[in-house]
């Protein structure tokens, strides 16, 4: 419930369309099925404001291609707290000494302008970044980036959460956060320098990915009109009362300000994972970040490379509050306040 920007419930309408399909491949010897997918591939440029769309898979594979592909045209920086398969896919890349890492600053929480020059001063010029930091869910200033560098912006969050897109030279779209089937995802473009030009293409692919983002500005509009409060405000001071009640002052607070509805909460004393096992038995589904929803077992992965201990970045939930009730609120927090409550007097 409390993990739907991560791990929203599949569509399954579009994903039935997207796989309506009479054989794997298309007849490509007539045209009707590339015209079909050119006019898709057109309807989603403009939604994305790119002139180029082509399938990508959000897997360490087609992670470690696209940086191999780049590394060989340009000199890398890349945020260590991007997607956790582009992540391990740095990790296990030839070219990780050449790569400048960027992470998020211990004070703010983002990409800030003091990483992104002692990049340029190394001669960087290709950015690889989310607008959206993985578990901690920080925006980052990609508006700060200069002009003349290319820039590789995965937008997912943001398109998920309804927030403006960035002026970016390549953007990578996860359909995943949109409802869409693992792996499907796509990158969009204006140019495609350093990008391999050998793929191939899916039917119905970009039509269904642009019904998910058109899906969700609709659900995002509706829920404007009818809620006007971050819910993830209401929650926090829910949840501080709860624990004021209890006698465990100042026992949460909230890593870093995020964009409305996202809460990077942390609970001292506590593994998020015993108390994300708890919860499940009450219905409500959090997570401690990417590798803990990806099944991983280990804590995340972007305050490890802040900086943080282990411990600290046990305490982390990475909340989103997406087709929530705000009634609901105050009984979200309560539970798990008690739950939390519950983990701390048994040590």
């Amino acid at each position: 419930m409390l993990d739907r920007l991560q791990n929203p419930p599949l569509n399954a309408e579009l994903n039935q369309h997207l796989i309506q399909l009479k054989s794997v491949n298309y007849p490509s010897i007539t045209p009707t099925h590339s015209q079909e997918i050119l006019k898709d591939a057109q309807a989603l440029c403009a939604l994305l404001g790119m002139s180029i769309v082509r399938p990508f898979s959000f897997n360490v594979e087609s992670f470690y291609c696209l940086l191999d592909n780049l590394c060989k045209h340009f000199k890398v920086a890349l945020a260590l707290s991007s997607h956790n398969m582009l992540y391990c896919a740095y990790l296990h890349s030839p070219h990780k000494e050449n790569i400048f890492p960027l992470v998020p600053d211990f004070v703010s929480g983002s990409i800030n302008q003091d990483s992104i020059n002692a990049a340029l001063d190394k001669g960087v010029d290709c950015f690889i970044l989310p607008l959206i930091n993985e578990d901690i869910l920080t925006l980052n200033p990609i508006e700060s980036l200069p002009q003349n560098v290319l820039k590789v912006v995965d937008i997912s969050y943001a398109v998920a959460l309804n927030l403006p897109l960035p002026k970016a030279d390549i953007m990578l779209l996860n359909g995943e956060n949109l409802g869409i089937m693992r792996p499907f995802g796509v990158l969009a473009a204006n140019q495609l320098d350093g990008i391999s030009n050998i793929y191939l293409e899916i039917q119905h692919l970009y039509d269904v990915f642009r019904q998910a983002i058109a899906l969700k500005t609709s659900c995002a509009k509706s829920a404007a009109s009818r809620f006007s409060s971050n819910l993830a405000h209401d929650f926090f001071n829910a949840l501080k009362a709860n624990l004021r009640k209890m006698g465990l002052r100042e026992s949460c607070y909230c890593f870093y300000p995020t964009p409305p509805n996202t809460l990077p909460l942390g609970l001292k004393g506590i593994k998020a994972r015993n108390l994300i096992q708890s919860l499940l038995f009450d219905g409500l589904n959090v997570i401690n970040g990417q590798e803990c929803l990806f099944g991983f077992a280990r804590p995340s992965f972007v305050l490890r490379e802040m900086g943080y201990t282990q411990e600290q970045s046990r305490e982390l939930l990475s909340l989103s509050f997406l087709d929530i009730s705000p009634s609901l609120i105050p009984q979200i927090a309560q539970k798990i306040a008690k739950k939390y409550a519950q983990l701390r007097a048994l040590g």
